[in-house]
């Protein structure tokens, strides 16, 4: 009974070990808006920190989607620190509800994704 309880506690801190290892890159925005004014041009900056110190995956291959909302500027990838990029963006919402998602494949992890959904004032 002892062992099976060990093997137990073991395999819940394998599972949870490897949850927070499972996507590639970890991507997120700023600012964390959730409405804007329909119309209305906004400044978001796109983040991707990665997992890997040699990732073989160039800062360009990085998917950008949008749905209903309008990507006037788009800047160039920079670096802020070893590991840590940000690319600066405006936006413009043009429907009362939109999805900014920007997405990278990796060959060892799999698809990371990182989702912006705003709604209209």
């Amino acid at each position: 009974m002892k062992k099976l309880h060990k093997i137990l506690v073991l395999g819940m801190i394998m599972l949870v070990g490897s949850t927070t290892l499972i996507f590639p890159c970890h991507i997120y925005f700023e600012p964390k808006i959730k409405t804007l004014q329909q119309g209305k041009e906004v400044e978001v900056t796109i983040y991707v920190k990665l997992e890997h110190r040699r990732c073989d995956i160039p800062l360009d291959a990085t998917v950008i989607e949008a749905e209903n909302i309008a990507i006037k500027e788009k800047g160039n990838w920079e670096e802020i620190k070893k590991g840590l990029y940000k690319l600066n963006i405006k936006i413009i919402l043009t429907a009362a509800k939109g999805e900014l998602r920007v997405i990278r494949e990796c060959e060892k992890k799999g698809i990371s994704e990182g989702i912006l959904e705003v709604t209209a004032e």
